[in-house]
């Protein structure tokens, strides 16, 4: 009777252990902001390193500002929104996940980017641990 009991219970935690791991994966929309200058990059992302030259930023961004081709400009890293924290989260070439709540990413009435593009996918799951990524920018 004691064994049957134990078995039970270890399926059971088993069961369990299996549910959370498997929680529901998102797959999240990575969006990549451009703007006319370097020092408008920075107001929204807070530091030089999120702010890339980008020689094609205005014909990229196409009729959402930014007018007549050609001519340079930046572009912001590849984020998603969180919506259960407010604020977006930057995600690196590398694949790194870095929060930036004080970032003013497009969306936002206090961003100063032209447009914004998509930059690609990627998937969330179980703990907020991320599970793999796709797409470029």
């Amino acid at each position: 009777m004691k064994r049957s009991h134990e078995v039970a219970l270890w399926m059971l935690g088993v069961g369990l252990g299996v549910a959370i791991l498997s929680e529901d994966k998102t797959v999240e929309q990575l969006k990549q902001d451009r703007y006319a200058s370097k020092s408008d990059c920075v107001q929204d992302w807070g530091s030089e390193e999120n702010c890339k030259e980008d020689s094609d930023s205005y014909s990229r961004v196409g009729s959402g500002g930014g007018g007549g081709g050609g001519g340079s400009g930046y572009r912001g890293p590849r984020y998603y929104w969180d919506r259960s924290a407010g604020h977006p989260v930057i995600v690196t070439d590398s694949g790194q996940h870095r929060p930036m709540p004080s970032a003013h990413p497009s969306g936002n009435y206090l961003s100063h980017s032209v447009g914004s593009v998509d930059a690609g996918t990627v998937t969330r799951g179980g703990f907020g641990h991320f599970a793999s990524r796709s797409g470029g920018g």
